[in-house]
């Protein structure tokens, strides 16, 4: 019976062998660790090119992204030996339409199909990718409008250095819609707020509130502003889920504060 992954990869369990009871660990061949760096492996604006930390077992896993255009993603490989490892993109029709754009850490290739070596790290074979999300959530001529999800294929071709036949790895990974902030105006709070969208399963939604500051200087509520964003993210990133920005929707000094 296999329990769990470990941070290796690796998965262990136990079993019945020659009437006696024992535990296990295999290694796959390829498994694949979707690790969110944001923002303990993010340098300069991208994600770092470190090695130590890019295969740190202390980064948190992600299940998906928001789309934002800008949320990035590391997809870790784990591979059996020395090679190139292939990753490609499509959506759920095998088409590479708004799925994001993958790159090494610290380059610059925006495309959905990425070659990248195999590396020997601390005893592992491990390659490195990062996801850039899509800007947009619903595609043209599609029903992503009514969706809290989509998916994201994702096929990994390992082709060993040494000869031998090409293994293959495919998995998903979910696209989210951006949390939303609602920033209400210069005398109201955040119960003002009546709209459907707030109990719509579809959206993460965080009301901010500056009620209490309302009738200081624009620059010192700006503060508040910032605070609710962060916790919008925060949100989608307690659901194991990339994120870092939200849309935002500010009615009267709301909208004005959402701008400076």
């Amino acid at each position: 019976t296999a329990t769990a992954i470990n941070d290796r990869g690796q998965i262990v369990g136990y079993g019945t062998y020659y009437n006696s009871h024992r535990g296990f660990l295999l290694n796959p061949l390829l498994s694949l660790e979707a690790i969110n760096p944001n923002p303990s492996l993010l340098r300069d604006g991208g994600v770092t090119t470190d090695r130590s930390l890019l295969s740190s077992p202390s980064v948190p896993a992600a299940k998906g992204l928001a789309a934002d255009g800008i949320t990035p993603i590391v997809l870790r490989m784990h591979a059996p030996a020395s090679g190139i490892l292939q990753f490609h993109l499509t959506d759920e029709n095998g088409q590479p339409d708004a799925v994001g754009t993958l790159s090494t850490p610290g380059g610059s290739e925006r495309s959905t199909i990425l070659d990248v070596p195999v590396e020997l790290i601390d005893g592992r074979n491990m390659a490195f990718a990062v996801l850039t999300a899509p800007a947009n959530f619903v595609r043209l001529n599609s029903n992503d409008a009514g969706r809290r999800n989509r998916a994201i294929k994702i096929k990994a071709t390992f082709t060993p250095s040494g000869g031998g036949a090409p293994l293959e790895w495919n998995g998903t990974l979910q696209l989210f819609h951006p949390p939303v902030v609602l920033l209400h105006g210069l005398w109201g709070k955040p119960t003002d707020w009546v709209w459907a969208i707030e109990n719509n399963d579809r959206f993460t939604v965080h009301a901010g509130d500056y009620s209490w500051a309302n009738a200081g200087a624009l620059a010192g509520n700006v503060v508040w502003v910032r605070d609710a964003v962060r916790q919008a993210v925060q949100k989608l990133r307690s659901q194991g889920i990339a994120a870092t920005q939200a849309d935002v929707v500010g009615h009267s000094m709301g909208g004005v504060l959402a701008r400076l």
